[in-house]
This record gives C-alpha cells, sequence and structure tokens, in this order.
C-alpha cells in the first residue's frame, strides 16, 4: 500500500457478486490500513456480501478521470467518507 500511495495510484474494490465498484486514493487508505497492507487483501468487505468476493485493484487515474470519477475520501471523521469527483478538493 505504501507503494501505490507514492505513486498516486487509485484502488479500486470490486466485488464480484453485485458488481458494485468503490473507488479510493491509495493515500487516504494507508493512513487507515499502515503503509504494510498486502495489496491482494481487499481493505473493506462488501456491505452485502463481505471480503471473500471482493476484488482490489490499484491503478494510476487517467487524465479523463478528472471531475469524472466519483472517489470516496475521508470526511472530518476517518469513520466517515464522502464522494468527490477525482481532482476536486
Amino acid at each position: 500500500m505504501r507503494d501505490a500511495a507514492a505513486d498516486g495510484q487509485g484502488i479500486t474494490l470490486r466485488c464480484n457478486l453485485c458488481r458494485r465498484k468503490v473507488h479510493f486514493l491509495a493515500s487516504d487508505l494507508v493512513d487507515i490500513v499502515g503503509p504494510d497492507w498486502p495489496m491482494h487483501e481487499p481493505v473493506l468487505p462488501c456491505h452485502k456480501h463481505g471480503r471473500e468476493y471482493v476484488d482490489m485493484r490499484a491503478r494510476l487515474p487517467k487524465q479523463e478521470d478528472l471531475g469524472k470519477l466519483p472517489v470516496r475520501r475521508p470526511a472530518k471523521l476517518i469513520q466517515t467518507w464522502k464522494t468527490v469527483m477525482l481532482g476536486d478538493e
């Protein structure tokens, strides 16, 4: 997770049963799970199906993602998340 955060990568969690996709920034997740979190282990479970069906992938955001890709970011409290467009504060 440390390397993904240093490279500015985004993290996508996808449940293979309900196909729900959620995007995060690795730099936000490294503050929560720690820098040594393995990239093959999902950081959060699916709210319906648990952790076993969740696939986690890292990728560099593309230029066309700016302003269009909804990204979950921590709000004022670390347990609360808000959705913003990639590139917005």
